[in-house]
């Protein structure tokens, strides 16, 4: 994912630690977080990563997009209670999470 994103001229930061990324991202305030859910990461970890962002008021505006290897509808429906703005379910075709991108950060 990070390879093609940088591919299409998005500049990236990927750290892999929920508390590094918390810390990293109320400093500098990025345009957009993706977080990638799957069976072998801690999902409750990023769903809580998710809702700290959302409730800082210095990052509750960032948009938040959710990557999961989960596609059943429950699974989006709770990905959005937790604040993400986007949930794109795995495999996707990458132009999909461009474009996802895009809309979020042109609000």
């Amino acid at each position: 994912m990070a390879w093609y994103m940088n591919e299409t001229l998005f500049d990236l930061l990927s750290l892999h630690q929920g508390s590094f990324i918390f810390d990293l991202g109320t400093a500098l305030v990025p345009q957009l977080t993706s977080l990638e859910i799957t069976p072998l990461v801690t999902k409750m970890a990023k769903y809580e990563l998710c809702r700290r962002l959302k409730s800082d008021p210095k990052t509750q505006n960032v948009p938040v997009v959710i990557c999961s290897s989960k596609g059943e509808e429950f699974d989006r429906y709770w990905g959005m209670r937790q604040g993400a703005d986007a949930y794109i379910a795995k495999p996707f075709q990458p132009t999909e999470l461009v474009g996802t991108v895009k809309q979020l950060l042109r609000g």
